[in-house]
């Protein structure tokens, strides 16, 4: 009882002994009360003691000086009393060893071993200022997940060294890692892993310093094997690790306890909650949990291997911007933004319903801006522009009339008659002249020629961008999407020359410029790696747009002067220009510098949805007006120099609303085949039409004729050459990736057809699939109990009786800078749901940082596949285009038809082997709580009949040949026909013997016995039937029928081997057939009590056979 109080009040400490005393456990020794060292002495004629840092019960720890190296030193001296226990003299010293040989930073640095003149062991290490991590959480427990994250990658480290030289530290606590602060700096401190005193080396010379039954440890920490007294491999670590970590986020312990006892029972029998369920106001991320989680998983064979397998895990969560905590939706958020959406709607609806006064309007014959200025949108057939009147002169007076601002000339002239001259006053540069205009009406021509195209394009951008918030309005790229697009409609809109007319319109343009500089800096701050500090500081992403409300105001204010006006609309311009630049940019740095594939693809793709909108547009807006060309054919252009533009935010909207990434290489070669297709087919064209036409020609037939023949030659050649073309060409564009998958599906359906075994099969898929595409690693995910997928390995168990965490995430976070939303991918532990929705998609022009493809079909209500396999990220850091998903898709196909395959076999295997132990159409209602297998043998309860035939050899004497072999076959037949009408089964037959098996495992035994007697009482008198009608009446049966234990699924070529299924009961059945007489049925005892309680049979016991205690069964006279 003592003892079990010391373990249960040290439950409360995490400082405690390292050794938990066991029924044959040791103890250790209590602190001596003198040490044979003082502060003041010296060791090894270097060490001098300045003063004690610790006391234990080994030893004590010394703070020194190195005289030869002028250096501070910790001193750990073991007690002379200690010199004569070998075990703490071996693990003193192997510290030493273990701690010299260490090469990680993140272990301390041994300097010196050695032993005093009075025999004292001692070992000089390096000097930590600092405290130990179980100090900071009694001080600041929970810590944040990316500092925990820290401290585990550094423990990591030294493990997986250790581990490495076979190593296992078997105490990770809080109290042996250190935090040690580097001189001068006041950086992160230095993760030390301490006390390698009880390490254990996976050689012989652990069973020297471990006793039998002994737990060295600390319980909270501890492994469940560990705390058995099992022997213990890196993976113990590893799981005490975990149990720190978990300490660390939640700052509670994983499995509570209040004494010894509970802490054993939660060892083994009790799962801890997921740290993000126990303290979720944490914030703790979903996949760092899961990572703890299976770091704490009961079966080692569970838990990460090794310590490099579990760190590449928490240094993929690092290298990835975490995401936020999943919240619902915040409804005023959601009603802003739909809000805004509608607003833009409305907006446009205006402005279309304004085009008719505007068209009507009367106009001075150029158009003008607020400050004055003449527009740069010009028409050569605008009277104004005819006499000589240039973009960006000033207008000062209208007929005398000093103008203020734009708005002057327009109201003058609306009071005018078309037709009417007025007289402009204008300068240009230092030059001030005076022209006479006609007032005229804008008109549906120019209105349409001028600004439908740019009017068109802006309600694109406002679809584009409403649709996408609509559906997804709390999104920040979302968010950032709607406001690019709002502003570019606002801008092309606006460009409408809305002063013509009275109305708020007119501030459009002005709101648009100023806005669409913010607004591109805005999307390529959510585009870009700055997620973590936009998350923090979310109005980073709108702080853009205060100098551009600022632009906006000075331009509405003050935008009369023309010196003001011209300046707004260059700063304007210059933002859209340094806004589109740092938009560009931030594509390039996520193609080449992006810390994700994904990224890298999303900036790729916008590069290409830019080069296919933005700079054809402005090439053919910017063209005509550099070599001065302003006819009405060329103004007709800004419809295919407007309309691409909507391409670009469709871009962004496709990643966002698709969380797919786009497939560049596969689109940029579709493109290419159908220009090649469209050129071809245009050759075709040409050459058939001047072919025919000029034969026409040729013959001076009408112009008509020729011209009709040659087009009608044309249509008929390229509709004859479209189909051949087409499949040329795409063999051409897509030989080499059909030669590889042809070649590769091959090769596997070759292989799969000879696999033999479920192993085998996904042994040879994984293998087809690294050849192809060297992944990083292949898993096979099952689905266990709770729908969580469990990884598994060929040739291990299928993971059902698993028992882990059972959290299951929410909705995917969106992840700043990588709009595909790719998401980390399925590993041990992912929930069902999860996996479900990250199974790909086979897409024609999708991209896959991963795979994620089902191996069988779904089941049960989630829809979610009972395996899938998990092809990881490429080695060559390239992505798999739809052609590889698709290849890998094939070859996962031949591997689950094969699997399918080889489960209907093993099935009509295990249906062949219940029919032939427990008889035909009883296989599926026989078993009761076992499964039989040919591989793993099921035990239960059976009734064995033996039947043997004398008088054969006279019969083979006295009858022809072919009457004999009628006879053996009658006889034969009619035995297996008895046995069969009683749910019989035949499993042997050799010359004048055959046995019979009754029973099935849960079956009514009293019935099954019954059954077995009638059986031999009918084969008995139909035995003597069938000899009386050949004639062989001396030809007769005996029967020996015993009960015994069943093994189903042993079968052998020889007669006793395949009698084996019946067990002992055989050989009982078999004495009793050869102590019979001609005639007779012998039971055993068992058979007997069956066959006592039916009316309709007799029982005789008879003398004890050979040890067998049996009885006469027949029937009663008149039955």
């Amino acid at each position: 009882m003592k003892g079990d109080t010391a373990r249960d009040e040290s439950l409360g400490r995490e400082d405690v002994p390292t050794v938990v005393e066991m029924p044959r456990g040791v103890r250790p020794s209590a602190p001596p009360p003198g040490s044979p060292a003082s502060a003041g002495a010296t060791i090894a004629g270097r060490y001098r003691l300045e003063r004690q840092l610790g006391v234990g019960g080994m030893g004590e720890v010394f703070l020194a000086r190195d005289a030869w190296k002028n250096l501070r030193v910790a001193v750990k001296i073991l007690h002379r009393r200690m010199a004569d226990n070998l075990t703490v003299v071996n693990r003193f010293r192997r510290e030493a060893r273990i701690m010299r040989e260490l090469s990680s930073p993140h272990a301390a640095v041994i300097h010196d071993f050695g032993q005093t003149d009075d025999g004292a062991l001692y070992l000089v290490m390096e000097y930590l200022e600092g405290e130990t991590l179980g100090g900071l959480l009694e001080r600041e427990a929970p810590l944040a997940a990316p500092r925990v994250t820290r401290i585990a990658l550094d423990l990591l480290d030294v493990l997986a060294d250790a581990h490495r030289r076979g190593v296992v530290h078997r105490d990770i606590k809080p109290q042996n890692v250190f935090l040690a602060r580097a001189p001068g700096k006041d950086d992160e401190p230095v993760v030390k892993l301490l006390d390698f005193g009880i390490a254990k080396l996976e050689d012989h010379e652990s069973t020297e310093l471990t006793e039998a039954g002994a737990v060295w440890g600390t319980p909270r920490y501890m492994s469940p094997e560990q705390a058995r007294g099992e022997v213990i491999d890196r993976r113990s670590d590893l799981y005490s690790l975990g149990a720190m970590m978990y300490r660390a986020l939640t700052g509670e312990h994983a499995l509570p306890a209040g004494s010894a006892a509970e802490l054993t029972y939660a060892l083994a029998h009790k799962a801890p909650v997921p740290p993000e369920k126990r303290r979720p106001e944490l914030g703790i991320p979903v996949e760092l949990g899961r990572i703890v989680m299976r770091a704490l998983e009961k079966d080692p064979n569970a838990r990460y291997t090794t310590a490099a397998e579990m760190a590449e895990d928490l240094r993929a969560l690092q290298s990835e911007p975490s995401p936020a905590p999943v919240a619902e939706p915040g409804r005023a958020e959601v009603l802003v933004m739909r809000a805004w959406i509608v607003a833009t709607l409305l907006f446009s609806l205006v402005a279309v319903a304004e085009l008719p006064r505007v068209a009507r309007a009367t106009f001075p014959g150029f158009t003008v801006e607020a400050g004055r200025l003449v527009s740069a949108v010009v028409e050569p057939t605008w009277p104004g522009i005819e006499r000589g009147i240039e973009p960006y002169d000033a207008v000062l007076a209208v007929d005398g009339a000093p103008v203020r601002r734009g708005r002057d000339v327009h109201d003058h002239v609306h009071r005018l008659a078309p037709g009417t001259p007025v007289t402009y006053t204008l300068r240009r540069g230092d030059h001030t002249f005076d022209v006479a205009v006609p007032v005229t009406t804008f008109g549906w021509s120019s209105l349409v020629k001028q600004y439908a195209p740019g009017f068109v394009a802006a309600l694109l951008f406002f679809l584009v961008g409403g649709v996408a918030g609509w559906k997804r309005p709390t999104l920040r790229p979302v968010q950032a999407l709607v406001a690019f697009t709002s502003a570019v409609g606002l801008l092309l809109m606006g460009s409408v020359d809305y002063d013509l007319v009275d109305g708020p319109l007119a501030l459009a343009f002005p709101l648009g410029c100023s806005a669409t500089g913010a607004a591109e800096l805005h999307l390529a701050l959510t585009f870009s790696g700055l997620g973590r500090a936009t998350r923090r500081r979310p109005w980073l992403l709108w702080l853009p747009y205060l100098p551009a409300l600022a632009l906006f105001l000075t331009w509405v204010t003050l935008g009369g002067s023309p010196a003001v006006n011209l300046a707004c609309t260059r700063v304007s311009a210059g933002m859209i220009f340094l806004g589109f630049i740092l938009l560009l940019g931030s594509f390039l740095h996520a193609r080449f510098r992006g810390r994700t594939l994904s990224a890298r693809q999303s900036g790729r793709f916008m590069l290409w949805a830019g080069c296919l909108s933005v700079l054809p547009s402005l090439l053919l807006q910017l063209l005509p007006i550099t070599i001065g060309l302003h006819t009405a054919t060329v103004g007709s252009l800004g419809w295919i120099a407007m309309a691409p533009l909507a391409g670009f935010p469709a871009a962004f909207a496709h990643q966002i609303q698709r969380r797919q990434m786009f497939d560049v290489d596969v689109a940029l070669r579709e493109v290419a085949r159908v220009v090649a297709m469209l050129l071809l087919l245009g050759v075709v064209f040409a050459a058939a039409a001047f072919s025919f036409g000029g034969i026409a020609w040729a013959l001076a037939g009408p112009e008509g004729m020729y011209l009709g023949l040659g087009a009608f030659a044309g249509v008929a050649a390229v509709v004859a050459a479209v189909e051949p073309v087409s499949q040329r060409l795409r063999r051409l564009f897509e030989r080499r990736a059909d030669v590889d998958a042809a070649s590769a599906l091959d090769e596997m359906a070759g292989a799969a057809a000879s696999a033999a075994t479920e192993d085998e099969v996904v042994t040879m898929l994984v293998d087809a699939i690294r050849r192809a595409f060297s992944p990083r690693h292949t898993r096979l995910l099952e689905r266990g109990d709770g729908g969580i997928y469990w990884a598994r390995a060929p040739g291990t168990a299928p993971p059902h009786s698993l028992t882990g965490p059972r959290s299951a995430t929410g909705p995917r976070a969106d992840i700043d800078g990588d709009f595909s939303g790719a998401t980390r991918e399925p590993s041990h532990g992912t929930p069902a749901d999860e996996v479900r929705r990250r199974l790909t998609r086979l897409g024609h022009f999708d991209a896959h940082t991963f795979l994620v493809l089902p191996l069988d079909g779904a089941d049960g209500a989630a829809g979610a596949p009972q395996r899938v396999v998990v092809v990881g990220a490429r080695s060559d850091g390239k992505a798999y285009s739809s052609y590889d998903a698709a290849l890998v898709a094939g070859l996962v196909r031949i591997a689950a038809l094969r699997l399918h395959a080889l489960a209907e076999r093993a099935e009509a295997e295990a249906r062949l082997l219940h029919e032939r132990c427990f008889g035909p159409g009883r296989g599926e209602t026989a078993v009761s709580g076992a499964e039989l297998a040919a591989g793993a043998p099921a035990r239960g309860l059976a009734t064995a009949l033996v039947l043997r035939l004398s008088g054969l050899d006279m019969a083979a004497d006295r009858l022809p040949p072919r009457r004999f072999k009628v006879l053996v076959d009658e006889l034969s037949e009619a035995a297996a026909a008895a046995a069969f009408t009683m749910d019989g089964t035949m499993h042997a037959s050799r010359g004048d013997e055959m046995l019979f098996g009754f029973g099935a495992l849960g079956d009514d035994r009293r019935a099954v016995e019954l059954a077995s007697i009638h059986a031999a009482l009918l084969q008995i008198e139909r035995t003597a039937e069938i000899a009386a009608r050949h004639g062989a009446p001396f030809v007769r049966a005996r029967v020996g029928v015993a009960r015994g234990l069943l093994t189903v699924g042993t079968f052998g070529a020889p007669f006793h081997a395949q009698c084996m299924i019946l067990g002992a009961a055989v050989q009982e059945a078999t004495e009793l057939a050869s102590a019979a007489k001609d005639g007779e049925v012998l039971v055993d005892e068992g058979v007997a009590r069956a066959a006592e309680e039916a009316d309709t049979m007799k029982i005789e016991p008879i003398p004890t056979h050979r040890g067998v205690r049996a009885a006469r069964v027949a029937r009663r006279e008149g039955d």
